[in-house]
Formats: structure tokens, C-alpha cells, sequence
């Protein structure tokens, strides 16, 4: 089989197995990031984004890509996805190149691409879209190694100079590109392991970590710190967790299923079995790597590359996520050079052992990619595997609320209570639509709750306060009274104007009213009130 039907096999798989993604919404962060992003709507931003941040990110090059994006494709779900699919396509052909490239077998390169492009464990990477936006840096960090391949196996200098190009462009769309100096290194030890002069290459790879230093500088300089702060959980206690984390993704690439947005794992201490048990396995498979170099170069290579690829997500620098399936898009090569490696090493049963494989993976990922075809499918899912997770009931709820479909949301609160799942959110969520269905009494007790449980949060108070004055309550105005001199709001001067409205106080009304708009001059509810109260609205 010539290259063109090749690579026309691994685009049509693609398109057989994640096609129908094409008619997805939008979900999670698409929101945050694209959907109601106003910065990405005006292409003039785009200097900006060189020098600001977003969300604790430094990743210009990408938000460039989603103000094109919106651009090209406005809203509509849609052509985001198409999209996606073709960035992967153009990700799998280059791992089809780059494994062709190393062990010389145009059918072992094909059947590790195939099961790079049909695994599982990329469908969060290749549907949720403001994920999709960093495969271009992931395609620079695989068209690197393979130009940086195609230098040590004999090519021109051009090989190289693409090779750092392809590295300096990359690092302006992820953080995952920070590992390619690693992973080269890793390719230097196994597959190009000679007895020859080092100095070039102790030259290149000094180059590297010069243009890595220079990044790191520049990042730290716009967003004013080395990486994201860590949550609750402390630094030690997150590294002991790593290693389980580590292990539960080789779980992943072995076995897909079930597949979650959100991580199924619960904090550890430093010192404790599980992490201990974890760090000798991890240790353990590093250690047999580095002796297998010599012998089977290419397996060698399998593991130190998912070992080094997953260091960007690694949290040895905090990055505020523990885990997500979408970082092992580049460490999962490290299980395709595997299966080639297995596919030119075996003979018996090749052929139905290949086809089982692919099929399975291509099964699975159908299967599962389902669950990303709006918000409620994918917190539903999420779920199943992760019952107890605050993230997918908030989600979950949130989507259920944003889509007008207010029972089914205070179905989801009422049963977090029930479950002892995120109580404060779940209370939170249920007195906020108590108060907008006019339940003030219903609220005044849920609120009620709510400051007990976190009796400094000024928002619960403030609520508190709006149902309780609903209600007329005894002592709401000088409760409300204590809290503006406190804490002057001009939501709780407009709640307080009402209530002095509707109790037929005049005066207090408009002096409430004046006051809020004097902290909110643009507030339009606030000016159409006076206006009501002065008798200018018919």
C-alpha cells in the first residue's frame, strides 16, 4: 500500500468513529472560553494576548487560534468539531510518520497510528473544544520529533532549524511543548543510542533549554507567577498522589473504560501505601526501560516517552488540575510506539490481533463519545463513575438551569442534600431559585442554613436579609441597615428599596434607591424603580 491510501485509511477511520460529533454542542468551558469570551469576538484584541493572561494561562498563540476560530465559525458547535477531527487526523498522520521513520515498517507505523487515532482515552482532547484549540501545540511537539528524527538518521541541517522552529512556535499553545527537550533526550538514550561525538548535540540540546528559560521568563513575567497555586491539598500530598496518577493513566491506555471529565480520586496523605506501592511500580518500569534500551530500543522508548511527555501535567510545577484524560493526547504515543514495536516482533495471530484491537478501541470510542453531546449527557455520565463528584452536580445542575429547566435543576440540588453532596452549593442554589420564585419563606430557611454553616459570607447574609425583609420580618431593617453600613451594595439598596415600597414607605424607598444607584449609575432595574416610584412609568 502506497503513502496517500494510508493516510487516507487513518483519516477515514477517524471520520467513521468520531464523525457524528459534528452535530455536538458546546459543553463545560466552551462557555467560558469561546461562547461568552467578548475578547476573542474582535480580531483588534490580538496583540493583547501576548501580554495577559487568561485564566492563570499564558498560551497567546491558542486564543489567537479561538478569535480566528470565532471568525470562521461564529457559534455554531458544529464546524468547532469538524474542526477538531481534522487537527487529530493531522496528529495521527504525523505519529504514522514519525513510527514509520523509527522502525523502518510501513504496516507496524499504520497500526500504531491507528491506535493512537481511535483510542478512547482522546475523546475529551478531540471533542471538548476549548481543548481542541491545543492540539496545534501538541502537532508541533510531533512534528519536531520528527524532524529532529529525520536529523539524526541522516538529514540536513534544515531538519533541525524545523525542529526548533517547530519547539519555539508550540510553546505560545500549551505548556505540554515545555517536554519536547525531554522527550529528544528520552530518543537519545534508546533509539539513537551511539558512540559518537556528543559535543553537536550537547550544543543542541543546550539551545533547547536556552529557548525553554526564555519562555518560562516571558510566562512568568505576563501572569506573575512560575505556575498556578495549588488548591487546599499541599504540595507533598499532590506529588504522593501523582504517582497513583500516573499509574491509574497506564490504566487508561490499557483499559478505556470508563472514561470521566472528572477524576475519580480522592485526596492521599504523602506517606501512605497506595503512594508508596505506586512510586515502586513507577520506579520499577523506569528502571527496566533504562536496561531494555540497548536490546529493545523502541519499547525502552515507549516508556520513557510517556514518562517525559506527561511532565508539563506532572504538577512538579502546580497547574491547578490533578488529572484529565485530554493530557495524555502526546503521552499516549508512548503506547503506539509499543504496539508497533509488538506488531514488527510477533507473527502468530498478527493479523486477527491487530483487527481485535483496533476494532475494540474504535467500539469503545463510539460508544463513549456519546457522553459529550451536551452538558447534561456528559455530567450524567460523569457520574456513573464519579457519584459523590461536587464538580458534575454543580455542572449538571448549572446546565439543567441555564436551559430554563428549573425542576430538573432543584431535583439535582435536592438530591445532592440528600446525599450530603456539596451542601453549601446545593443550599445556595436552591434559596437563589427560592427567592426568584417569590418562596421567601422556603429561602429564609434554606439561607438560614447557609450562615450557619459559613456564617462570613457576606452573600448568604445578604439574602438572607432580601427574604427576610420579603417577609417583613421583625428586625430586617436594622439587620439590613448593620450590613450597608458594613458592606454598601447596590443589589441589597435595590432589595431594601422594594421592601420599603411594597410596605408603602416612600421615602425610605427612594432614599434606598438613590443610594444603590449612587454605586451602580448604570444600574437600569434601579432607575426604572424610581421611576415607578415617582409615578413616571405608566
Amino acid at each position: 500500500m502506497n503513502l496517500a491510501p494510508r493516510l487516507l485509511l487513518i483519516a477515514a477511520c477517524v471520520i467513521a468513529v468520531f464523525g457524528r460529533t459534528a452535530g455536538f454542542d458546546f459543553v463545560w468551558d466552551d462557555y467560558d472560553f469561546i461562547v461568552n469570551n467578548d475578547e476573542i469576538k474582535n480580531l483588534s484584541n490580538i496583540p493583547s494576548f501576548f501580554t495577559e493572561s487568561t485564566a492563570g494561562l499564558y498560551r497567546p498563540m491558542r486564543t489567537v487560534l479561538y478569535a480566528f476560530g470565532y471568525a470562521a465559525f461564529g457559534l455554531n458547535p458544529g464546524l468547532y468539531h469538524l474542526f477538531g477531527l481534522i487537527l487529530h487526523i493531522a496528529a495521527s498522520i504525523l505519529v504514522y510518520r514519525l513510527i514509520a521513520l523509527l522502525v523502518k515498517s510501513d504496516n507496524a507505523a499504520l497500526f500504531g497510528a491507528l491506535v493512537f487515532a481511535l483510542h478512547p482515552v482522546h475523546i475529551e482532547k478531540i471533542i471538548f473544544v476549548t481543548s481542541v484549540f491545543d492540539i496545534p501545540g501538541d502537532i508541533s511537539v510531533l512534528a519536531a520529533v520528527y524532524f529532529y528524527a529525520k536529523y539524526r538518521t541522516g538529514g540536513v541541517g534544515k531538519n533541525l532549524r524545523l525542529t526548533f522552529l517547530f519547539f519555539t512556535f508550540g510553546l505560545f499553545f500549551s505548556e505540554t511543548v515545555t517536554a519536547l527537550p525531554f522527550i529528544l533526550a528520552a530518543m537519545e538514550v534508546t533509539v539513537f543510542c551511539k558512540k559518537e561525538d556528543t559535543r553537536e548535540r550537547t550544543a543542541n540540546f543546550a539551545l533547547f533549554f536556552i529557548i525553554l528559560a526564555a519562555y518560562i521568563a516571558l510566562r512568568t513575567a505576563v501572569i506573575g507567577r512560575v505556575g498556578r497555586p495549588p488548591d487546599a491539598v499541599d504540595y507533598w500530598s499532590i506529588q504522593a498522589m501523582m504517582q497513583y496518577v500516573y499509574l491509574y493513566y497506564w490504566r487508561l491506555l490499557a483499559i478505556p473504560w470508563p472514561l470521566s471529565p472528572v477524576a475519580p480520586l480522592e485526596p492521599m496523605e504523602p506517606i501512605c501505601a497506595y503512594c508508596i506501592a505506586a512510586l515502586a511500580v513507577n520506579i520499577a518500569m523506569l528502571g527496566a526501560a533504562w536496561r531494555a534500551r540497548a536490546g529493545v530500543p523502541l519499547a525502552a522508548l515507549a516508556v520513557f516517552w510517556f514518562y517525559t511527555s506527561i511532565l508539563p501535567n506532572s504538577n512538579l510545577i502546580p497547574t491547578g488540575t490533578l488529572m484529565a484524560e485530554r493530557y495524555l493526547y502526546i503521552p499516549s504515543v508512548g503506547l503506539s510506539l509499543m504496539a508497533a514495536h509488538f506488531y514488527g516482533t510477533s507473527s502468530r495471530f498478527k493479523k486477527p490481533a491487530v483487527f481485535l484491537v483496533l476494532a475494540l478501541l474504535a467500539l469503545l470510542s463510539f460508544v463513549q463519545a456519546g457522553n459529550w453531546r451536551n452538558g447534561e449527557t456528559l455530567w450524567k455520565s460523569a457520574l456513573k463513575v464519579s457519584p459523590e463528584s461536587v464538580i458534575a452536580w454543580r455542572n449538571l445542575g448549572a446546565w439543567y438551569r441555564e436551559n430554563g429547566r428549573m425542576e430538573e435543576a432543584v431535583k439535582v440540588y435536592t438530591e445532592m442534600l440528600s446525599k450530603g453532596v456539596g451542601t453549601t452549593l446545593a443550599l445556595s442554589e436552591l434559596a437563589a431559585y427560592a427567592i426568584d420564585a417569590g418562596k421567601f419563606e422556603l429561602a429564609e430557611k434554606q439561607l438560614g442554613a447557609l450562615v450557619r454553616l459559613e456564617p462570613g459570607n457576606a452573600a448568604h447574609t445578604t439574602n438572607l436579609i432580601v427574604a427576610r425583609c420579603q417577609l417583613n420580618r421583625p428586625g430586617w431593617r436594622e439587620e439590613a441597615g448593620r450590613l450597608l453600613k458594613k458592606r454598601p451594595s447596590a443589589f441589597l439598596y435595590e432589595q431594601v428599596g422594594t421592601c420599603h415600597a411594597k410596605a408603602g414607605e416612600r421615602e425610605r424607598a427612594m432614599d434606598a434607591f438613590e443610594q444603590g444607584l449612587a454605586l451602580d449609575p448604570a444600574n437600569e432595574s434601579i432607575k426604572r424603580k424610581i421611576r415607578l416610584l415617582e409615578g413616571s412609568v405608566e
